[in-house]
């Protein structure tokens, strides 16, 4: 029962429990009428899974920490690109005196998109501070789905700068989801 407990933790994300039960297990091994070679071994192997427990606690964090990073240094630059939306400088190319002056295109019909820039790229912001907290509480399935919507809402955007915040998201996307391994105790104990 208590395995079944420590797995359900594991599952959970509860990691502080997970290793509180597991210790409890190992002081209660010596209380159960075994053979004191099996209980020599059950010491062994719930020590191995609370090793195993503290790297992927270890593991997790680093990679949260790695996530958080990334989607904190988007959200500043979207941000920066909603206060600067319309000060783009153009590449320095030797141009006539008039030609830096005056710059004229036809267009048919202008881009709804590109008038509504500062809009997407706040509901982009505020789409990646839900999925910012979706991982901070162990949710990956919701925050993967959360960054396809970032990116969908991006995608509308046909600008260089969109793109590069597409491709960042797309590498965190790619980033697994922390497995929990089976416990060394319970296939000892079948």
């Amino acid at each position: 029962q208590q395995l079944d407990l420590v797995e359900f933790a594991l599952k959970q994300q509860q990691y502080s429990l997970a290793l509180e039960k597991l210790n409890q297990l190992n002081q209660n091994v010596n209380s159960y009428q075994l053979a004191p070679a099996l209980q020599s071994s059950l010491h062994q192997a719930i020590e191995k899974d609370r090793q195993m427990v503290m790297q992927l606690i270890n593991t997790h964090a680093e990679q949260q920490n790695k996530m958080k990073t990334v989607l904190d240094a988007l959200d500043r630059e979207i941000g920066k690109e909603i206060e600067n939306q319309y000060q783009h400088a153009e590449p320095k190319t030797e141009k006539s005196f008039w030609r830096r002056w005056v710059n004229i295109e036809s267009v048919q019909q202008p881009n709804a998109a590109l008038m509504s820039r500062s809009i997407i790229l706040k509901e982009a912001q505020l789409r990646l501070l839900l999925a910012q907290q979706l991982l901070q509480k162990g949710q990956y399935i919701a925050f993967q789905q959360e960054l396809a919507l970032v990116i969908q809402i991006l995608k509308q955007l046909p600008d260089a700068k969109t793109q590069s915040f597409i491709q960042r998201l797309n590498s965190l996307k790619k980033i697994p989801a922390n497995t929990v391994p089976g416990l060394n105790t319970r296939a000892l104990l079948g």
